[in-house]
């Protein structure tokens, strides 16, 4: 690791990491199809994550993250199925955390009434 890339590492390490766990789907540049990963750990610098592809230090990706939307970053370090990602640009981490908001309208099918299925079938 040159100079350069252990400052930034160093730089990276120094930012409030946000314990979470969820999923995310990425595009990695060398494999042809967008993969799932688990999420340990995220900062607005980049993210722990779960992933048993073959990839590598240095490999560019693109990962969409829910709340958050598509993040362009690089792999930093790897060590067994667990690797860690620098984002191109900082990201609000805690958007992560935003819980979806319940939908309390009543479900349009509630009222259907498609009758009996069969000739003769009458329902009680």
């Amino acid at each position: 690791m040159d100079s350069n890339a252990a400052t930034q590492t160093e730089a990276s390490r120094t930012q409030a990491r946000e314990s979470i766990f969820l999923s995310a789907r990425v595009r990695f540049a060398s494999l042809d199809e967008i993969v799932t990963v688990r999420i340990r750990n995220i900062s607005s610098g980049g993210m722990m994550v779960d992933c048993d592809q073959p990839v590598g230090p240095g490999e560019t990706l693109e990962a969409e993250i829910k709340n958050i939307g598509r993040i362009r970053g690089r792999i930093a370090w790897r060590t067994d199925n667990r690797m860690g990602i620098a984002f191109n640009f900082p990201i609000d981490p805690k958007r992560a955390r935003v819980k979806a908001e319940p939908d309390n309208r009543e479900p349009i099918y509630t009222n259907l009434d498609f009758g009996p299925r069969r000739p003769g079938l009458t329902l009680r």
